[in-house]
């Protein structure tokens, strides 16, 4: 299974699987670079986790919304 088909299985919409292969790509490119400091690397992964987990909680609150519509 791709990442996007992951993020589409949990409840993600195309576009925003298509941001979370986004961040998985920069992860992947920041982690190919040189590395200039060691404490850049703790701050790359918490920023990038941010984001995940703001993508993450998209289709829960969106699941939410919805059934706030029923009251």
């Amino acid at each position: 299974m791709t990442e996007r088909e992951r993020a589409m299985a949990c409840g993600m919409t195309a576009e925003e699987a298509e941001c979370w292969e986004l961040t998985v790509s920069l992860a992947r490119h920041w982690f190919a670079l040189p590395n200039l400091h060691e404490a850049n690397d703790h701050e790359v992964v918490h920023a990038i986790h941010v984001i995940q987990n703001k993508l993450l909680s998209r289709p829960t609150y969106r699941q939410y919304l919805e059934l706030d519509q029923g009251t």
